[in-house]
């Protein structure tokens, strides 16, 4: 009887392919989206002090290297409040200091631009408190019109708005609100002209609020958002790829686990020219409060 034939040896195995990694050496922050990370070379304790400050005066550049990213440690703390009811949260935000700052502009305001012989009754920040709450209202209860709030008809009368304040109020209230005292603007035609100027004070505001209240998590992201808006502005955008298309455009910087934005910046339109692009320059500037804490910026 023959010999048994061999079994065939398996093909030998091919050979691995090496993917390289993108590596800048002068960031202390890794950006996952972009595939940036930070090297461990670049921190080395054998790197001397003045090779660390030339790295930082250089622009970082991309660069092939096989080599693993460090991962440190993340130990900037986010912790979470206890839960409370919705009002003390809203009011985490317009804070009595707030709504002083608006009482008073509103009323400086009305009493300058108000019709010669007509009384303007002061607003108070209780009042102004209850406006606002009738603007969410009207928000989850919307109608064809505003004055049809207060329309005898049963199919319009919204009681809980229409049973607190009278429509002229209302109405008085939301022509005369104003965040800022006009004297302190500058002119359209000067070159230090600010298009938010009418809002910016109440903008930075909510906008500081949000970063004292929260800290946000280890991964982050940079994106644009659109407020809705159909009205006449000229901060107004069109983006056809966006599910909202027309409206006001807003990059926020974003906690990834929750969508907390901590930092907001408004698009006022094209500014100077900047050395890397309107992008690098959001990017940078809403993660600037957040160097060397070892977060994940994605954008």
């Amino acid at each position: 009887m023959s010999d048994p034939l061999p079994s065939p040896s398996p093909p030998p195995s091919p050979p691995p392919v090496s993917c390289p990694d993108f590596h800048m050496p002068s960031s202390p922050v890794v950006e996952g989206a972009r595939g940036m990370h930070a090297s461990e070379s670049s921190y080395s304790e054998s790197d001397n002090e003045s090779s660390s400050l030339e790295s930082e005066k250089k622009d970082p550049k991309w660069e092939y290297k096989l080599s693993s990213p460090v991962i440190h440690p993340f130990t900037d703390s986010c912790p979470v409040g206890p839960i409370i009811q919705i009002q003390d949260i809203f009011q985490l935000f317009f804070t009595e200091e707030l709504m002083a700052m608006v009482v008073q502009q509103t009323n400086k305001y009305a009493q300058e631009v108000s019709p010669s012989g007509k009384v303007w009754v002061e607003v108070t920040a209780e009042e102004l408190y209850a406006f606002l709450g009738f603007n969410f209202l009207m928000g989850l209860n919307p109608k064809p019109s505003l004055g049809d709030y207060w329309r005898k008809h049963q199919i319009y009368r919204y009681s809980p708005i229409c049973d607190k304040i009278t429509r002229d109020r209302y109405f008085e209230i939301s022509r005369y609100l104003h965040f800022v005292d006009n004297s302190t603007l500058s002119p359209r035609n000067s070159p230090n002209y600010d298009r938010l100027g009418k809002v910016r004070p109440l903008f930075t505001y909510i906008n500081n609020k949000c970063k004292s209240l929260y800290n946000p998590g280890r991964e982050v992201a940079v994106d644009e958002a659109m407020i809705k808006f159909q009205g006449r502005s000229s901060l107004k955008q069109y983006m056809p790829l966006k599910p909202i298309k027309r409206g006001i455009k807003v990059w926020v910087l974003g906690d990834s686990s929750n969508g907390y934005f901590s930092r907001m910046d408004i698009y006022t339109g094209r500014k100077d020219k900047t050395e890397h692009g309107l992008g690098a320059s959001v990017v940078k500037q809403l993660t600037e409060d957040f160097h060397n804490s070892w977060r994940y910026a994605f954008f």
